[in-house]
């Protein structure tokens, strides 16, 4: 059992929809996955409690029941992935998401004010690995990334890499079958597979996925040796 963590400052950065989208790869290869959406909107646990897509459970938390909840369903058995929409304003469940999970997720568009806030977000997380006395894994994703890039855009990029936050190499395009998500409550891997930008979308949720797994590997190798990193230029 594994728990991902996608954390965000800002608003729009894709968090949300990173989070509904890996559950959707998760469970179509077979995964019982648990959602936990701790976001005050709860746009993700109204899109997915509504289509009730096989192999996803979703649960709306308030931040106070964030750590009873979180380890009840850990230590229940019946999860194979806990997948959480940790809120941006709330320092607590930040704090408790990432000290828990194997992986956080640092959505970002390519934008210089999503890049700001995940340098941000990124040294609050250091901050936290250093007060637990561990070393955390994390990784910026980039969302919605369009397909022609702006001089503004790839700029953001590389000032990701100057500021040598680790990224992952798989980028989320800016593709229908992701906003689609909150329209139907159906992940890329649950939509029409016959339109060729939800196969697309799907092939690149399954290459992130792909790279997630094998940080989670690195980091359970490395539990008591401090082998997981979180820092450095990982995905370049």
């Amino acid at each position: 059992m594994s728990i991902i963590a996608l954390v965000s400052s800002k608003g729009g950065a894709g968090k949300s929809t990173a989070a509904g989208a890996l559950a959707g790869a998760y469970a179509q290869r077979g995964d019982e996955v648990l959602v936990l959406d701790l976001d005050d909107n709860r746009t993700l646990w109204t899109a997915l409690s509504a289509s009730q897509v096989p192999g996803i459970t979703v649960e709306k938390v308030e931040v106070p029941d964030f750590s009873r909840v979180l380890q009840e369903r850990a230590g229940s058995g019946a999860f194979d992935r806990i997948i959480v929409d940790v809120p941006g304003a709330s320092g607590e469940a930040l704090a408790l998401a990432i000290g828990r999970s194997h992986v956080s997720i640092i959505p970002a568009r390519l934008s210089r004010a999503d890049v700001d806030e995940a340098y941000k977000t990124a040294h609050r997380m250091l901050n936290l690995f250093a007060s637990f006395g561990k070393r955390g894994v994390f990784r910026v994703l980039v969302s919605a990334a369009p397909s022609i890039e702006s001089a503004s855009e790839t700029n953001a990029r590389q000032v990701i890499d100057e500021l040598q936050m680790p990224r992952f190499v798989t980028e989320l395009k800016h593709r229908a079958p992701y906003n689609e998500l909150f329209a139907t409550g159906k992940p890329p891997h649950f939509n029409d597979i016959g339109r060729e930008n939800v196969r697309r979308a799907v092939a690149e949720l399954d290459a992130l996925v792909m790279e997630i797994d094998a940080l989670i590997d690195v980091g359970v190798a490395g539990e008591g040796r401090g082998v997981a990193t979180a820092a450095g230029r990982g995905g370049s």
